[in-house]
């Protein structure tokens, strides 16, 4: 066998160094070898883009671009991970990943004069290109988590023909085929969607309901803002309606124990269903949006509890296949309680979270949060700034016993939630920058929260 047969080309071992770069992380065994299968990686990968045979426009070539921006979020390489992100993107629109199964005169594929990836071999290989390109979409969607990573897929989502992946297992049943984008979003009250197909679904709608409340907080400082807030809020508030009420209401946590695609879609459901409602609360400053706000207030608080709930299930899941932007949710559900029992006024009993939960890190089935201690507020002497119902939120009854029954759920639910953090944090360090952003909050007191936007994170860049 001659030596040219045996030539594996660069963007297939930059493929093969990226998994391994990702195993190695997982496993505290080959950790030391995990930066030099990085390094590799993208030595090969960026010896692909340079040469003139086109082998970095392959499918190769862009999952390691997706595999390396994951790697990167992972370790914080934030400003490395944002270009990955942008690379990966703009490969994928090169090569029309998205327009795959167009079949239609009105969404004509672009007049290239011949197309740029071969045909398929098989049904298993076209399977495999629209995987990749739903991975670049939903990888290109929750970047947009970060202040000023605007998603820059420049194609609009109701001209993606590329059907979403019908490859998983929905109930024993093979997934609904045939499906574009457009046409899961339009779905009818018995259509359904499989974990892989509502995966895309969820990504798209937090993908817009972050660009809705980015757009929001930009237009609040404009003097005549142009941005239409209301017909884009009724829009999205309808689509994650139906989504948790029809098309994703079969895909309960408690019945796919084993799944973590499953778990994952449902905690970023609850925490896109914040983002939204937290853009009617940013919005404000009008007496006719005060009923409107206390209830999007109500919305928020029942999210954020939602998924304390669900993570709570992570103890019969194994931490290292949750997706990489789980962190993320418990963020904003940390927000949302530390927004809603900041305190605004001195009360006499003060429910206020200790420093010795700080530093906890333990998170089992036996004991996966320690007791909350409720007592008076010590004032400036604790740790954190002391945490009680805002005077402004709402209590889900209105009785005393109703808004410290309330209170005692979210200082409990925030504890947890920390100690989640700190045991993810082992298998994926992004959670490391969240878990800080929360204790900056905690010990910044009230002018550190009202400088924070809940959903979005300014990550640092050097």
């Amino acid at each position: 066998m001659s030596n040219s047969s045996l030539t594996v080309s660069p963007e297939l071992l930059s493929l093969s160094y990226a998994i391994c770069a990702h195993a190695a992380l997982l496993s505290p065994m080959h950790s030391h070898m995990e930066d030099m299968f990085y390094q590799q990686s993208r030595k090969y990968l960026d010896q692909a883009e340079v040469r003139d045979s086109g082998s970095f426009k392959t499918i190769s070539a862009l999952q390691t671009c997706i595999l390396l921006a994951l790697y990167e979020l992972k370790r914080t390489l934030f400003a490395r991970a944002w270009v990955s992100v942008s690379r990966a993107t703009w490969l994928a629109q090169m090569i029309e990943l998205g327009k795959m199964d167009c079949n239609s005169a009105s969404k004509p594929k672009s007049q290239s004069s011949e197309p740029i990836l071969p045909v398929a071999a098989d049904a298993m290989e076209l399977e495999e290109r629209r995987q990749t390109f739903w991975g670049v979409f939903n990888l290109n969607c929750y970047a947009s988590i970060g202040i000023g990573w605007r998603p820059n897929l420049a194609i609009e989502y109701s001209d993606i023909s590329t059907y979403l992946s019908a490859l998983d297992i929905l109930n024993g049943n093979p997934a609904p085929s045939g499906l574009t984008l457009d046409d899961a979003l339009n779905l009818s009250a018995t259509g359904i969607l499989s974990p892989l197909q509502g995966a895309t679904v969820v990504a798209t709608i937090c993908g817009r309901c972050l660009s809705h409340l980015h757009q929001t907080y930009r237009e609040s400082a404009l003097e005549h803002p142009s941005y239409d807030f209301w017909t884009q809020h009724h829009y999205l508030d309808e689509i994650v309606t139906h989504l948790t009420t029809h098309t994703l209401a079969h895909l309960k946590p408690a019945e796919f124990m084993t799944d973590p695609d499953v778990l994952f879609l449902n905690l970023m459901l609850q925490a896109t269903v914040i983002c939204l409602h937290h853009a009617i609360v940013a919005k404000g400053g009008s007496k006719v949006l005060v009923k409107m706000t206390f209830d999007s207030k109500n919305r928020c608080i029942e999210a954020a509890l939602e998924i304390s709930d669900l993570i709570r299930l992570v103890y019969q899941t194994n931490l290292a296949k949750l997706n990489p932007f789980t962190p993320w949710a418990l963020h904003v559900a940390m927000q949302v309680f530390i927004h809603s029992t900041r305190r605004t006024s001195q009360a006499a009993n003060a429910v206020t979270l200790e420093p010795p939960f700080r530093e906890s890190s333990s998170f089992s089935a036996e004991e996966p949060y320690r007791s909350i201690s409720i007592k008076p507020s010590t004032g400036i002497n604790d740790l954190y700034s002391p945490l009680s119902v805002s005077s402004d939120y709402p209590t889900h009854g209105g009785t005393p016993s109703n808004a410290t029954f309330t209170s005692a759920r979210m200082l409990d639910s925030l504890q947890f939630l920390l100690a989640a953090l700190s045991a993810l944090k082992v298998t994926n360090p992004l959670a490391r920058t969240f878990e800080v952003l929360i204790h900056e909050e905690l010990e910044g007191g009230e002018l550190v929260s009202q400088q924070r936007i809940i959903g979005l994170v300014r990550f640092p860049l050097q």
